[in-house]
């Protein structure tokens, strides 16, 4: 806790920029709050689960980022006992060691964005348990286990939707460590069938099976990624945990004396590198944090490379070497104090200050790619992300989607649009359905066009 603690609490204090996403999360949660549906009168697409728990710190703690920070802090504390537990109870090392807790914590903070509460982050708990549960199928294992082992799977699918690909993983280390047999086959699916059935039922009693699918499975499927930085740019972020992988991997494959056990582990991890790298390309919005579902994989070997040098001195001086560069990297950063050695760019990642109204709480929809200018304020319809508005704003030909556009701002009028489109979308918004320009009166303050609501909203029927 004190190494996480001296790592974090300095970036905690001076503070870090705001990122995209974050400001998403907590615009969802606050939406949330006020009584909107998800994938209904929210379209964005973050996982049902984490979408709850959003809603529940905007509950308790408003729009706060510190309280991200802190929930975030917590939860890797948690990981790193639950992982390094695991890795001790069930004898995956040479020794019995802590090692891996400590180089956890230390990898979970290589960059600034790794110290918020993201979704990945949230999945990886219950990825974490998959791992302890099919560690301790070597000795034993009933069907509860087998159960809770896909239900964990779910549960992490439900908070990040690439965690799906786990499942693969799971499924390959039950046959190493237990045995290929149908039935624990069966009943691994059905532990992680069950949380979608349970959360389909919910959908079902509130009528949004159809929106879940639409919004959220659909732009899951057509792989539209979001991409707030280069992918060269992580050979850069990850040099040093990667290096310290690939050598912890061939130690680990060249030195003897490991037990079946052991080398069932090396591999079932082994496997998990692969799976995070494939769900990496998948990945919904691709950002630095989404590495963090490399973290125990980096921990393990990196374990791995440590305990197996022939003399203590060596594997002493190999730790703290790692550990300086990781702290440089993450401090280097945020803080760009050698800025020829800092290849990582932010720009697109970080909420732009620039980006910002005068007025503050105000309910807003901004039209175009820039969801910055929704800092301080609230939204207003459902089209938060501006790519899954496009099955609207990119149809405005059709009267049945002129009817939905309407409809869904009648029930929340936004209280200021903001055009940042390339195409003029407000003027062709209004063009098409006169009714809502009559509701508007257009702002000459600013350089892009920008539109107030009048005072008076006339009650009037759909054109």
């Amino acid at each position: 806790m004190f190494v996480l603690l001296l790592l974090r609490l300095p970036m905690i204090i001076n503070g870090f920029p705001l990122i995209i996403p974050e400001l998403g999360w907590m615009m969802v949660g606050e939406k949330l709050g006020d009584g909107g549906r998800m994938y209904v009168d929210i379209w964005e697409n973050i996982s049902p689960l984490s979408a709850g728990i959003y809603w529940l710190i905007d509950l308790v703690f408003g729009k706060s980022q510190l309280a991200y920070q802190i929930i975030s802090f917590l939860l890797v504390l948690i990981q790193a006992i639950i992982f390094n537990q695991a890795l001790i109870k069930t004898g995956v090392y040479k020794e019995k060691t802590y090692l891996p807790a400590l180089l956890y914590v230390i990898f979970m903070s290589i960059s600034f964005d790794f110290l918020t509460l993201s979704p990945v982050l949230m999945a990886t708990t219950y990825l974490i348990l998959v791992v302890r549960n099919l560690f301790r199928f070597d000795n034993e294992a009933i069907d509860q286990d087998i159960f809770k082992t896909g239900f964990y799977v779910g549960i992490a699918t439900l908070l990040y939707i690439p965690s799906v690909l786990f499942l693969i993983m799971a499924i390959l280390g039950l046959a190493m460590f237990k045995t290929s047999s149908s039935r624990y086959l069966i009943m691994m699916v059905y532990g992680f069938s069950f949380a979608f059935i349970i959360y389909l039922v919910y959908l079902f009693i509130l009528g949004g099976i159809g929106d879940f699918y639409d919004v959220y499975i659909l732009s899951f499927l057509s792989l539209n990624l979001e991409r707030y930085f280069a992918p060269t740019q992580a050979f850069w972020l990850f040099s040093v945990p990667g290096i310290v992988l690939i050598l912890g991997l061939l130690k680990a494959r060249t030195e003897g004396g490991f037990v079946n056990f052991q080398i069932n582990a090396q591999q079932v991890m082994a496997i998990w590198i692969l799976v995070a790298l494939v769900s990496l390309l998948i990945t919904p919005k691709f950002a630095t944090y989404q590495f963090i579902i490399l973290v125990p994989a980096f921990t393990f070997f990196t374990v791995h490379y440590l305990l197996l040098f022939k003399k203590r001195f060596f594997a002493e001086i190999a730790f703290w070497v790692i550990t300086f560069f990781i702290v440089f990297i993450s401090y280097n950063g945020i803080y760009n104090f050698s800025a020829g050695l800092n290849q990582v760019k932010y720009d697109l990642l970080i909420v732009k200050d620039e980006e910002s109204l005068v007025e503050k709480q105000k309910k807003v929809l901004v039209l175009g790619n820039h969801p910055s200018y929704y800092q301080n304020q609230s939204f207003a319809t459902p089209y938060y992300n501006w790519r899954l508005s496009q099955k609207h704003f990119g149809n405005m030909d059709t009267y049945s989607t002129l009817i939905e556009i309407y409809r869904n701002f009648e029930q929340d009028f936004p209280e200021i649009i903001i055009d940042k489109s390339d195409n003029q979308f407000a003027a062709k918004l209004f063009n098409n359905i006169p009714l809502l320009e009559q509701q508007y009166q257009a702002n000459n303050e600013n350089e892009f066009p920008t539109y107030i609501l009048k005072g008076n909203i006339v009650e009037k029927e759909i054109p």
